[in-house]
């Protein structure tokens, strides 16, 4: 069973993670491999045009506590990807619709009937998925919105994911992931850090972020939740398996 877990999320966001972890029984390194860094310009603009739409889609919970620091009062009805934008929506006061299935996709499937026709708005991260936008815009009007964006931290964390301590890893985002590889690459371990995620148990938060692991020839356990509760739960069943 893996004792000690790398955390790759960003540092403001890998506490809850860490909690379960640590409250099964793990020890946790934080590594972050991305960062958040906010986009005034376009919270701006978001909270100027907020009144004119019909729908607002939060993809992430970074997105809604973002916007509602430049927002009051918002009017349009509102959609969440995940339990936890979800809840972080709700921690400001407003409710929520959110697609049975934590992916992008979903929204499209299960909201297009009523999304049609409507203003909607997309308040994201400037390197998010393009599907959602792309599918919308066959039936509605949409505006995107790039309140944020993810960068690479200043302190790399190649070396604490590289201890031969850690042997778990988690990934909650393709970003996650990519900043990763990207980073390894700079530094010129690119093929000790495969060979690392190779030897240790890898857990991916959902199907687009294990996609990203497997063009680096990386197996991932895929959480069936995609939520963090979904990765805790994946690495212990995984142990579970093993221990067969």
């Amino acid at each position: 069973m893996p004792k000690k877990v790398a955390i790759t999320r960003a540092k403001h966001q890998a506490k809850d993670l860490a909690k379960l972890l640590i409250s099964n029984g793990y020890e946790v390194v934080f590594a972050p491999t991305i960062e958040i860094i906010p986009n005034k310009r376009e919270l701006i603009r978001f909270r100027e045009k907020a009144e004119s739409f019909d729908f607002v889609i939060f993809t992430s919970f970074n997105a809604v506590f973002l916007v509602f620091r430049y927002v009051d009062n918002l009017k349009a009805k509102l959609i969440a990807i995940g339990p936890k934008t979800k809840k972080a929506i709700e921690s400001f006061g407003y409710k929520a619709l959110c697609p049975r299935s934590y992916i992008a996709e979903a929204i499209i499937e299960e909201f297009k009937d009523i999304l049609r026709g409507k203003k909607i708005a997309i308040p994201r991260s400037e390197l998010g998925r393009e599907i959602l936008v792309k599918e919308l815009r066959k039936i509605a009007s949409v505006e995107e919105f790039h309140v944020y964006t993810t960068t690479i931290p200043e302190e790399s964390p190649l070396e604490k994911i590289l201890d031969e301590s850690v042997d778990a890893i988690t990934f909650t985002s393709s970003s996650t992931a990519k900043n990763l590889f990207e980073i390894a690459k700079r530094e010129g371990k690119l093929e000790e850090l495969i060979e690392k995620l190779k030897s240790i148990v890898v857990i991916s938060i959902g199907p687009i972020t294990t996609k990203t692991l497997e063009e680096y020839g990386i197996f991932a356990v895929t959480a069936k939740e995609y939520t963090i509760e979904g990765v805790v739960e994946a690495l212990k069943e995984h142990a579970r398996e093993k221990s067969l």
